[in-house]
This record gives structure tokens, sequence and C-alpha cells, in this order.
């Protein structure tokens, strides 16, 4: 297949409609997103300038995306769309527009001004507690709708309960505005449907899917049982892919924005021994070198990460009592999290914020501690006053230097001045 790759350039116009102003991002599989004015809408009110504004992804059939693959990126407006129908829709970028041009895939979005997670942690290290469960409950919220809707507005499929596994979760992914009043999660692409059967005794996957898809960072290990099998096994597999995929993504992004660190410490997180090493090594305490993170946060993530191993290992009481150390749903992550905010609230030195730590430990699991250097988080990030000295002192050095280097050329002019 010979490529047809478009590439965009300021001033371009995609669709006839929306002129390119710049590269604003990328997503999954080389596509590229366009922060574009949107010709069909004229400035009268602020309204007016905010939709003006729009961001298209673009996406190019390249030799290395099969047709499936292919297929897939299409799956991303319809997933969409059907989003929009959610109550937690204020938290999920709008989608506005689609089209297929020969080998490109154009996806019209709202634009949100301002930086991602990722951004946000990279500038200042770690976010604090009170600033993580804010945006994680977000998160959190939309995901609890994703995984539980129902259809509407669809003949065929109306009224049938649908579960969407965003199945990216990555602090690339998540959206802050400037002012951090909105909150968006974006990029479907690779998402999966699964659509309930009416008996809701069996599932059926809605899209096909031949490989591993993800960041391999935040992907659940479970996905290693994909590799190496056939069709058939495959298939059986798929089956499989659930909440859990989403949960174990949402532990790893909890931790780094703790810590400004991901669980497992890798040299090349685009290796996939990185999914390995998830598999085979349990994590680190935290709590014991972040006083701020309480045994209750540190058992949270446990339990999130936990999530890699299939429900079904945790099914019977006797394995673990009462108590199972994963969580089966989102709705059980956001009980926790309401949970930890009233205790903190009311006091801090609740018991119930120190509770024992739970050991991460299984009967197929190494079980291994990786060794994880113990950094010091006042290190990472600067307070504000430390900030505000350092600027001072800056300033005071670079006056300095400036009097100075006026001085000396005050004396050479009166120097060489004709006597």
């Amino acid at each position: 297949m010979e490529e047809n790759k478009k590439n965009f350039k300021p001033n371009d116009v995609i669709l006839n409609q929306y002129t390119v102003v710049k590269i604003i991002g990328n997503g999954g599989m080389h596509s590229v997103i366009y922060l574009v004015n949107d010709k069909s809408v004229n400035v009268s009110s602020y309204f007016d300038y905010k939709l003006k504004l729009k961001a298209v992804k673009v996406i190019n059939k390249t030799d290395d995306i099969s047709d499936n693959e292919w297929k897939k990126f299409g799956d991303e407006f319809i997933t969409m769309w059907r989003l929009k129908k959610l109550e937690a829709i204020d938290n999920i970028a709008e989608i506005y527009d689609y089209a297929v041009e020969q080998n490109t895939i154009y996806i019209v979005m709202e634009y949100i001004k301002g930086n991602s997670l990722s951004s946000i942690i990279k500038k200042n290290g770690f976010l604090t507690l009170i600033e993580t469960l804010y945006i994680l409950e977000k998160i959190l919220t939309v995901l609890d709708s994703m995984h539980n809707f129902k259809i509407k507005g669809e003949k065929e499929q109306k009224g049938q309960q649908c579960r969407i596994i965003h199945r990216d979760l990555k602090p690339d992914n998540i959206m802050l505005s400037t002012d951090l009043t909105e909150i968006k999660l974006i990029d479907f692409g690779i998402s999966t449907s699964i659509l309930f059967t009416k008996e809701k005794t069996e599932n059926q996957l809605e899209t096909q899917e031949n490989d591993i898809y993800g960041t391999y960072a935040y992907l659940n290990p479970q996905v290693l049982e994909m590799k190496g099998k056939n069709q058939k096994e495959k298939e059986k597999i798929y089956l499989q892919i659930g909440v859990q995929f989403d949960i174990y993504a949402v532990g790893v992004i909890f931790h780094e924005m703790l810590t400004g660190k991901k669980p497992i410490n890798e040299e090349n997180y685009d290796d996939i021994k990185t999914i390995y090493d998830a598999k085979v090594y349990d994590i680190p305490f935290i709590s014991k070198y972040n006083p701020e993170i309480y045994p209750f946060i540190e058992n949270m993530i446990i339990k999130m990460l936990n999530s890699a191993k299939r429900e079904s290992k945790y099914n019977g009481s006797e394995y673990f009592g009462e108590n199972l150390p994963i969580y089966l749903n989102v709705s059980e992550i956001l009980n926790d999290i309401k949970k930890v905010n009233t205790l903190m609230k009311n006091d801090n030195n609740n018991k119930e914020l120190y509770p024992p730590l739970l050991k991460p430990e299984f009967e197929d699991r190494n079980l291994l501690i990786r060794d994880l250097e113990i950094f010091d988080l006042k290190k990472i990030r600067f307070k504000w006053y430390e900030k505000k000295t350092w600027f001072v002192i800056t300033l005071s050095i670079s006056i300095i230097l400036i009097l100075i280097i006026a001085f000396i050329f005050t004396w050479w002019l009166e120097d060489i001045k004709p006597k």
C-alpha cells in the first residue's frame, strides 16, 4: 500500500473549513492533533470565540497500520459519539465532526486551553494529596459512567447496556484548563466497547483486536497473555478485557501524581520489558518517605495495581478473607476517596487513615521487592517561598552585574574622551 501521509502547516485548510494554527499534540499510532480556527463560526462573544477554536485529530494510514487497527480508529468516533449521552460528559472532550478522506481520518474535537496532567507533573515534580484526589475523583466519575451506561438514540441497540474501557489512560490523556476548572479525558482511539446480552450473563466484544494496544507503563500485565496465542485463544482472552484495565492505569497515575515517579522504574518505558517487570515485581512502600501519603492512600494504590490479576483469582473469600485486596469496580474507589476526604477533614490523626499496609503477595507471583531509589520529595519541588527566594537572589545578582557593566562602560567613555 502506498503511504498517503498528510502533514498540515499553519494557514493550511482542513476539510475546507478549519484553518490550521499550529500542532498541539500527538496521539496513538502517529496521529497528529492540530489547533484550528473554524471558518464557519463568526465571533461576536466570548462563547463564540471559544467555539471558533477547535482541535482536529488527523490519522494517516501507513504501512505499519493493519486493517483491523484502521477500523479501530474509525470506531473512536462512534465511541465518543455515544459518550455524548453520559451524565459525566462535562469531563470528556466534546466531539463535533468526523470525516474519512482516502487514507486519512479526521476527528474534529473541542479545544481545551490548558495543560496535560503529564506536563503539570513534570513542571511541579508532584502534586499535593488534595490536588491529586480532586483530579482523580473527576476522572473516576467519568470512568464510572463509561463502564456502566445504556445506549441511546440507536435503533438496533437502543437501551442495551454497554461498557466502554478507555485502555489508554495516562497523564498525557488528561487535560486541565488553565484555571483548573475543567478536567477532560481525551483520546479514545484504542478504547474497547463491550455490549451485554439481554440475559447479561455473557458479553460480546464489539471491536476486533489482534495485538497489544496502549502505553506500556500503564498497561495491565494481563495483556501479556495475548502474546503468542492463536486467534481462537486470543478471542477468549479478549472477553476478559474489563474494568481492571482502566483501574490498573489509574493506580499508576495515582502513584505518579503523588511521587512524580511511576511505581516501577525503567530505563526505557517503550520496551515491552516494562510490562513484564510490572507483573514480576511488587511496588515499594511509598508512605515511608512521604508522610503526606497516608497508609490508607497507599492501600488504595496497591489495590488498584493488584487488579492486574484476574478477578477469578480472588473470588473465594477463603483466599483473602472478606477484604479483597483489589477493586472490583470504579465505584469502590470513589467511595474510598469520599471516605478519605471526610477523615482528613475531621481528624488527620484518625486511626482509619493508618491501617496496616496490604502486602501485594500472590501464589503465582515472584515475591520480590524491586530496589528503588528512595528519594526526598522536598528536593523534587520547590515550595513557593523557596521559588521566591531564588528569584530574589537571581534578580539581585543580575542587577549588581548590570551596575558593574554600566560603571565600567562609563569609565571607559570618560577615558577615551578627548582632553
